[in-house]
């Protein structure tokens, strides 16, 4: 019996130092961002913060964080973050508003499915994900001459549903806001200006 209780606590001991660490790694990558995007007023670009990062991580997903002026016009940056970077982010737009949620692949507990052939790959992996978390994505009403959603970590996959699973790069478009990684975005504004 006291085996079992070792084990049990070793375990909690784990998930709980666990945990610790992602915050402390989560406040160090979302500091340095911070950090990244104030040195951007000193390249020619003026940096106009429309909330914090308390705001960008526990606020409504996809409103507006901060506008660049750039010398082409102006730049709305919505920034899309979670601490889970282990797994999917999928972008679903439903029949009246957009979500966004933080998908993991289940790894301790493996679910095992009867494949008859006719269901696609990516149902099958659905179904052997778990939700992290799911949020209303809103898209800001005034909007600049470029849109951006900036995705920052960079999450194993990035998805979009609507009729079709289609996965997300650089580029590519979501409700008229490009979609973009921070690696990209800090070398499209360092470099250009």
């Amino acid at each position: 019996m006291d085996i079992v209780f070792t084990a049990l606590r070793i375990m909690f001991d784990f998930c709980i130092l666990y945990t610790v660490y992602k915050i402390i790694w989560y406040t160090l990558v979302m500091t340095k961002f911070r950090i990244k995007i104030k040195k951007l007023n000193r390249k020619g670009i003026t940096v106009k913060f429309k909330r914090g990062l308390f705001g960008t991580v526990f606020g409504k997903k996809g409103d507006s964080d901060f506008v660049l002026n750039t010398r082409d016009g102006t730049v709305g940056v919505s920034v899309i973050t979670f601490i889970s970077v282990h797994g999917r982010w999928n972008i679903e737009k439903a029949r009246n508003n957009y979500y966004i949620e933080a998908r993991r692949r289940n790894e301790w507990f493996y679910k095992h499915y009867v494949n008859s052939g006719d269901v696609p790959d990516h149902a099958r992996e659905y179904k052997r994900e778990t939700r992290f978390q799911r949020c209303l994505l809103q898209f800001p009403k005034e909007t600049a001459e470029k849109n951006i959603l900036l995705i920052i970590p960079k999450p194993k996959t990035l998805t979009y549903t609507e009729l079709k699973l289609d996965y997300l790069t650089n580029g590519s478009i979501v409700n008229g806001f490009e979609v973009m990684f921070a690696d990209k975005f800090f070398e499209i504004f360092s470099e250009n200006y």
